[in-house]
């Protein structure tokens, strides 16, 4: 009983003195202790949010963290590349609070191995295949048949196997059956803005991007409009994190995506918001 008495002491001194000055005491040592518990939840509560999400969102993406952090005091950090690299970085432990696929495939793998709950995947978007050309290219194509290269000549797309804009592309080229007539034009890079990238450098005479890369760029013309039924429908989807850090914050970015502001956002970089 002497030995808890003394914990007690050493815990609560204030406590023992005489009546006036321990309530004094008391009520200054907990003042303390509750600015320091509540400094401390703010802190957490304002830790970066770690938002994975394809090229082709980074934009508008970066838009609304600006306006998401002014109305949520949060900051927002992103993580950009192809949909199945983003993928294995979640699965090996890398941290992610939010998840923006624009493919099925990604959410499939999430959900079969328990990251992500189906009540929290929103549907944001949808987007379009396009052709771009050089500049020393600009007239029109009227199919993917169209598309004649000679020797030296390259068709760039994301790569398949790690971007959901190449598995597009390539579907599209199948499906036209002019996949063998391609195979050895095809400049397999990164990601679609890779492959923008290198039409508007010269380095290749065409690509297939999403058509919301090629909005407004200087150097490069849309010049065919990939029909949807030749691939799978382009959905873009945001998922929260099971085991994400933030999950208050994850699930009020998730939220602040659907919002009419956001989807005026998401409109002006050429997507059609859902």
């Amino acid at each position: 009983m002497i030995e808890r008495k003394a914990i007690i002491k050493r815990s609560l001194p204030g406590l023992f003195l005489r009546p006036k000055q321990s309530a004094i005491r008391w009520i200054a040592s907990l003042a303390l202790a509750l600015t320091g518990y509540f400094c401390a939840f703010s802190a957490d509560a304002r830790e970066p949010l770690m938002v994975f999400a394809e090229p082709a969102l980074s934009d508008a993406l970066k838009e609304l963290a600006g306006d998401f952090k002014h109305e949520y005091k949060v900051n927002v950090v992103f993580n950009f590349g192809g949909s199945t690299s983003l993928v294995n970085q979640i699965l090996n432990g890398f941290p992610c609070d939010v998840f923006v696929a624009a493919d099925k495939t990604s959410n499939v793998v999430l959900l079969s191995k328990k990251f992500i709950d189906r009540e929290i995947i929103a549907k944001l978007l949808l987007n379009r295949l396009v052709v771009v050309a050089d500049v020393k290219n600009p007239d029109p194509l009227g199919s993917l048949y169209d598309i004649h290269l000679s020797t030296g000549e390259l068709l760039a797309i994301a790569d398949s196997q790690v971007s959901s804009a190449g598995v597009y592309a390539m579907q599209a080229l199948s499906k036209s059956d002019i996949i063998k007539k391609m195979e050895l034009f095809l400049l397999p890079v990164a990601d679609e803005r890779a492959a923008l990238a290198v039409v508007k450098n010269g380095n290749a005479k065409y690509a297939i991007v999403y058509a919301t890369d090629a909005l407004n760029v200087k150097n490069v013309n849309r010049v065919y409009l990939i029909p949807a039924k030749l691939h799978d429908q382009i959905l873009t989807t945001a998922a929260v994190i099971k085991n994400g850090d933030n999950l208050v914050a994850a699930r009020n970015f998730l939220s602040f995506l659907q919002t009419a502001h956001s989807k005026i956002v998401f409109k002006k970089y050429g997507f059609q918001p859902l």
